[in-house]
């Protein structure tokens, strides 16, 4: 296994040098080590979620394009680089198994007889045909091809459409902790009620009408906060949070 430094070198000429070859080679290695030291302890479990579409060495190319996309972004100077690099891969994995989880998972609502996507607010399943709640017993989560019901991968509720997966309950509620006015209250709207792409026709519309504000004004404090989770996830891998 190299030593931190070796990395920060390999990374320092996979961004700087002039000779192509040479910045090729520097990505190779760096690929290679993060692959035969790091990779296997980061995905192993999520290489056992049986999800339609999927195999092992999906998951793994997945990773690895993930490490791959990060190393010209990585500052070399902050923490330790290697850390950031695997948990990219490791995010760009969770979104993955995300996107195809959602796509699997269904609903029945036994009140109207429907069956849906996924659609809960506040973590509540709730029907969007004749808006029966999970509270009466009456909706049922199905799978079509999908063994694990979502728990196993710890999902929480819909993203806000981030290049990087919200991995855990803690990581949202110290996230959420750095935000404030407009900003948070887009967040808790789609993060805890459930206003989301999946589960509205229009969720910018749907939030703006809430909040009594224009759809532009939402789609700039959604820039924000993508900014300032971006930041925090930096923050968290470069000092080993995560």
């Amino acid at each position: 296994m190299k030593a931190l430094e070796e990395m920060k070198m390999l990374i320092w000429t996979a961004q700087n040098s002039e000779d192509h070859e040479k910045r090729n080679w520097a990505v190779r290695d760096i690929i290679e080590e993060i692959q035969k030291y790091h990779m296997w302890k980061h995905i192993a479990k999520y290489t056992r979620v049986t999800i339609s579409g999927l195999d092992v060495e999906d998951i793994k190319q997945v990773f690895l394009i993930g490490v791959a996309e990060a190393i010209p972004h990585v500052d070399i100077n902050i923490g330790d680089p290697v850390i950031y690099l695997i948990q990219k891969g490791k995010w760009s994995v969770l979104d993955l198994l995300r996107k195809h989880y959602r796509n699997d998972l269904r609903q029945y609502c036994h009140a109207c007889f429907t069956e849906t996507r996924l659609h809960e607010k506040g973590g509540v399943p709730i029907c969007p045909v004749c808006g029966e709640t999970g509270h009466s017993g009456l909706i049922e989560r199905i799978s079509r091809n999908n063994l694990d019901d979502g728990t196993y991968l710890n999902f929480v509720s819909d993203d806000l459409l981030l290049e990087d997966i919200v991995v855990s309950n803690y990581l949202v509620e110290q996230f959420r902790n750095r935000l404030s006015g407009r900003r948070r209250e887009v967040f808790d709207l789609i993060m805890i009620s459930g206003y989301d792409r999946h589960a509205c026709k229009n969720y910018i519309k749907d939030i703006a009408d809430l909040l009594g504000i224009t759809p532009s004004n939402v789609n700039i404090r959604l820039r924000q906060i993508k900014k300032a989770w971006h930041e925090y996830m930096y923050e968290s891998a470069v000092t080993n949070d995560i």
